[in-house]
């Protein structure tokens, strides 16, 4: 008799979602930071550090922990979201205070 139980490595992960988001450039580090802080939840990477463009890269079920994050840091990030196609936006034709 062949007991396999299939543990949880053997389920595949869920896809990450992706967030591109605009935010004041010299803030990039701080919000890398803040996330990396809680592990395993999020990947900040640079797009464009001048204009302070960045994807977030969120582990399946940690969108609200994201979420959250940048609701509790807005005054610092003053944050504007984007779709996936960042540069159809007219908002990157202006800097952000």
């Amino acid at each position: 008799m062949n007991i396999h139980r299939k543990s949880p490595v053997d389920k595949p992960p869920g896809a990450c979602s992706a967030r591109t988001i605009l935010i004041r450039p010299s803030r990039i580090a701080f919000l890398r930071f803040t996330l990396e802080a809680y592990e395993g939840v999020a990947v900040v990477t640079t797009i464009d550090p001048v204009r302070g463009l960045v994807r977030l890269l969120i582990a399946p079920g940690c969108e609200d922990i994201v979420d959250r994050v940048l609701e509790d840091e807005w005054e610092h990030l003053r944050w504007h979201s984007f779709d996936d196609n960042p540069s159809s936006d007219p908002a990157l034709n202006r800097d952000i205070q």
